[in-house]
């Protein structure tokens, strides 16, 4: 009986441990990066599997900010990408270290946000 309680003891927490790692992987993706230089600057709000991003160009272009305002997307993180739907550059490739979110492709090489 002894041997039992130590199997279950030790399939409960390895039951634990899986469910702990599966909602911190979701959720440590999740908030508002910022990043800013030279007068531009990119936020990218995430929540869940869905993202929003807001660009603004340095030089104050009103048609250029407005077109890139506001442009939402999908979250696959098995692959680690934002999905843009009906546009060009559809997809983006993200990776997470510590509060940096570095954000890759799209023509514009890669750009590191920093978690708000």
């Amino acid at each position: 009986m002894n041997n039992f309680k130590k199997i279950v003891v030790f399939v409960v927490t390895m039951l634990m441990a899986i469910f702990l790692v599966a909602c911190s992987s979701k959720g440590d993706l999740d908030g508002t990066y910022t990043y800013k230089e030279d007068g531009a600057s990119m936020m990218i709000t995430i929540n869940g599997n869905k993202g929003r991003v807001k660009i603004k160009a340095g030089d104050n272009n009103a048609a250029l900010n407005l077109a890139l305002n506001n442009i939402e997307f999908t979250i696959d993180r098995e692959s680690k990408t934002f999905n843009f739907a009906g546009r060009e550059d559809s997809q983006l490739y993200y990776s997470v270290s510590g509060n940096s979110l570095t954000v890759r492709g799209g023509g514009f090489g890669s750009v590191t946000l920093q978690k708000e």
